[in-house]
Parts: structure tokens; C-alpha cells; sequence
């Protein structure tokens, strides 16, 4: 897998030899890919010794500051299990046409629940809405890493 990150980089500095020299850079991923990259560093790192000043592998240290590749690595439950991305995240902007709220109708925001049988039930129910569409700058300022398998027990 770490050959997999080099080369994402790789193909990307072909596109465009400054694309990492500015923005903010992560590996977007979810945690069955976090869960394998932190085994194949076990892997690897229980050949090698590290000295007596640090034992076992840098990544595993402390898990909520992983790096990849010397990028931050944001890990995410809702991400897609058998894809990693690489994302410039001041290259992607929001344009909202309703912000995020609650749900209103000639300015009423709870509405009835009704029963099986027609009637009103003893409750309301509120929603919450939001219409927003994401967007990015350059679409060449980002990558992924497609077609991963997942660990053993997932």
C-alpha cells in the first residue's frame, strides 16, 4: 500500500510540477483502511529496530496524529471503505441555496402526525433541511486510490 501513495503523488506532480508546495493536503480515508495500513506498518516495522529511544512503529504512537506519506490522515466512518482520496481541502467550496434549518411553512415549523386510522396522533414531528451543492476550483488538485480490499473482519 505505501507504493500505492507514492505513485498518487507522483502522477499528480506530472499534472502539475507545484501542487503540493501550497494548500492543505490529507488522505481521506476510513478506518477498515486505517485498521491495514496500521498492520502493514507492524508488518514492517517489527523487522526493523528503532533504537532505544522509540520502540514499534511511528504510526501507532499516537493514532489521532497519523501521518501518510508525511500528510495528515483524516479518518472518517462515511468515507468509502475501498477507496482513499487525496484532497486539497482550500480547493473545495459550498454554495448553499437554503442553509441548514429547520423546516418552515407560513412560518410553522412543527407539524401533525397522523394515526392508521386518519387521526391526528399525540405528536409532532419537526425536519430539518439544507440544499447546498460542493464544488471544486481544479479538479486536478486531488486524487484517489481505488479498488483496496478490506481487512479481515469487516
Amino acid at each position: 500500500m505505501p507504493t500505492h501513495f507514492r505513485q498518487l503523488k507522483q502522477r499528480m506532480a506530472l499534472l502539475r510540477d507545484d501542487c503540493f508546495k501550497t494548500g492543505s493536503w490529507s488522505f481521506f480515508l476510513a478506518p477498515q483502511q486505517q485498521m491495514a495500513y496500521e498492520e502493514l506498518s507492524l508488518n514492517i516495522t517489527s523487522r526493523v529496530r528503532t533504537g532505544t529511544k522509540r520502540e514499534g512503529p511511528e504510526l501507532l504512537d499516537n493514532v489521532d496524529e497519523a501521518l501518510i506519506d508525511g500528510m495528515e490522515a483524516l479518518v472518517s466512518a462515511n468515507a468509502d471503505p475501498s477507496v482513499i482520496d487525496l484532497v486539497r481541502w482550500d480547493n473545495w467550496w459550498r454554495g448553499e441555496t437554503v442553509q441548514f434549518g429547520l423546516y418552515t411553512v407560513d412560518e410553522i415549523d412543527t407539524f401533525p402526525i397522523y394515526g392508521a386510522s386518519g387521526g391526528i396522533a399525540a405528536a409532532d414531528v419537526m425536519y430539518f433541511c439544507q440544499l447546498a451543492q460542493w464544488g471544486t476550483d481544479d479538479p486536478r488538485m486531488g486524487g484517489y486510490i481505488s479498488g483496496l480490499t478490506l481487512p479481515q473482519g469487516f
